[in-house]
């Protein structure tokens, strides 16, 4: 229904103003390129209250240096990695790249790439920062419970005005986000 409204709004644009638009069907092999340029969009760029930020930075006395899920937008650190290609990227995807020391590694991720990220932190052998929802029916949580040994670090947090929100307006991560969020911190270089 959608699409059909667009292509009278189309229709009616082109017939007031004297275009004659002519369409052509271009295969789906061919289209490669407008294909891969239209999954560029990140909607998960949510990111971090800069308070919020600070709080969790001045109270564990750890300064990150690299923002593992990040872009030009809602970097928290200098040094990111980002979905794709951006202003200031230090890299395409993170786990194309080393974790490991001299790195402490902001992870603030999808939830769905929790599990994948504390494995690649484990095989880095590095020190991570993970931000994640209190979730304890998932599958990420009793996992990261079970790295106990490896952790230094967990606080849990709660209340408002801890997220920014990004492209996606329905992503629970947001300004009225209200449940708990705990702080955990790995070191594997031990």
């Amino acid at each position: 229904m959608r699409l059909h409204l667009h292509a009278l709004q189309i229709d009616n644009f082109c017939l007031d103003n004297d275009i004659k638009l002519k369409c052509v069907n271009i295969p789906r092999d061919l289209n490669c390129v407008a294909d891969e340029i239209s999954k560029i969009v990140d909607y998960e760029d949510y990111s971090v209250e800069e308070n919020f930020f600070n709080t969790i930075k001045k109270e564990i006395n750890m300064i990150p240096t690299c923002d593992r899920f990040a872009d030009n937008y809602n970097s928290k650190v200098n040094h990111f990695n980002s979905k794709s290609f951006c202003i200031g990227t230090s890299g395409v995807n993170s786990f194309n790249y080393d974790w490991g020391p001299p790195h402490i590694n902001w992870i603030f991720p999808a939830p769905r790439l929790l599990t994948k990220s504390l494995n690649h932190l484990k095989l880095c052998k590095g020190i991570g920062i993970f931000l994640t929802p209190e979730w304890k029916g998932s599958e990420f949580y009793p996992y990261f419970c079970k790295e106990i040994k490896n952790r230094i670090f967990f606080k849990r947090y709660s209340g408002k005005n801890m997220f920014k929100q990004g492209s996606d307006k329905e992503s629970f991560f947001g300004p009225n986000f209200n449940a708990a969020v705990n702080v955990w911190i790995f070191d594997f270089n031990c």
